[in-house]
């Protein structure tokens, strides 16, 4: 198997394209979720294809989701709908 060397200074993992990580970081500040839920509000959806769109424009890419809720509601609520909403 043939494998590329990698960057050092980036913990020998492949650079990102700054164009990249600028698309992602805007779609991931526009992914809404109803308010007491973790159903995936439609005006989600665009910024979300666009994450899509770059993960295939750049196959090698692989990414990591994290979610959080905000401070509304009962924490122990809050919890179980941030693990929720990792995995929609």
């Amino acid at each position: 198997m043939y494998q590329r060397s990698r960057p050092a200074s980036n913990f020998g993992c492949p650079v990102i394209k700054e164009e990249v990580i600028k698309r992602v970081n805007t779609a991931a500040k526009n992914i809404f979720f109803a308010t007491g839920s973790s159903k995936l509000l439609p005006k989600s959806f665009k910024s979300l294809n666009d994450v899509v769109a770059a993960l295939n424009d750049n196959p090698t890419y692989k990414v990591a989701i994290d979610g959080h809720t905000d401070n509304t509601g009962k924490p122990d609520k809050n919890q179980v709908l941030s693990e929720q909403e990792q995995v929609q």
